[in-house]
């Protein structure tokens, strides 16, 4: 009877071994999750038990990593932009010369929100639901982090491609077109994938609309 006893714990311990997360794994399950259902439900009507759910969790184990719903959501945005920020990253490394950077950087940062159109929606609950005092979350990792890429506005400007404006001048502009396209992109019904509009995008960033005079005069 012992004996069977016995066995009967051990075969049931093997059944069901716990596999323990590491705490920074669990955190980006969580996030991921909260992604989701904000972007599906909207803050308002997202329930902090809905994600535990999909995140495999319960919900004190959600509240022990984010103490409040908006703690949980704004971490879930940064969470996006640090993705979209190592994305872009990750392009510019792979490019050599300063013009190939900029084609690559910006079409990832386009492929980043055709592949998670939920974080624009984050974006714009954020403005909408928590607007505060400051600015987006967005265009603070904005004034963080604009001098990174500095260097490679510099390289073109050094090579004849873009006008002797501020840097800083010049990344706005650019940083304020990409993102409005990615806006009237989620807010539009019929638009192509941002992939497919990228080169065009790019296109008229360096070049403009306008003919040029000489060509016009032809």
């Amino acid at each position: 009877m012992r004996f069977r006893v016995a066995m009967t714990i051990i075969h049931g311990a093997q059944k069901t071994p716990r596999v323990r997360k590491a705490a920074a794994e669990r955190e980006a399950e969580i996030l991921a999750a909260a992604t989701t259902v904000f972007a599906r439900e909207g803050y308002r009507s997202a329930d902090v038990q809905r994600v535990a759910d999909l995140a495999g969790v319960g919900k004190g184990t959600v509240y022990r990593y984010f103490p409040t719903k908006e703690a949980l959501f704004r971490a879930a945005l940064k969470r996006c932009l640090d993705r979209l920020r190592a994305c872009s990253e990750a392009a510019r490394a792979g490019a050599d010369d300063p013009l190939a950077q900029l084609r690559a950087v910006l079409r990832a940062y386009f492929g980043f929100f055709d592949d998670n159109p939920e974080a624009i929606e984050l974006f714009i609950q954020e403005r909408a639901e928590l607007p505060g005092d400051g600015a987006s979350l967005y265009f603070v990792y904005f004034e963080a982090h604009h001098q990174e890429w500095e260097g490679m506005i510099i390289g073109l400007q050094e090579n004849g491609v873009l006008r002797r404006l501020p840097p800083r001048t010049i990344l706005e502009l650019l940083n304020d077109m990409a993102y409005g396209a990615v806006v009237s992109s989620t807010l539009s019904l019929n638009r192509a994938p941002l992939r497919e509009r990228a080169d065009l995008i790019i296109d008229i960033f360096l070049n403009g609309l306008a003919v040029r005079r000489s060509q016009h005069s032809a």
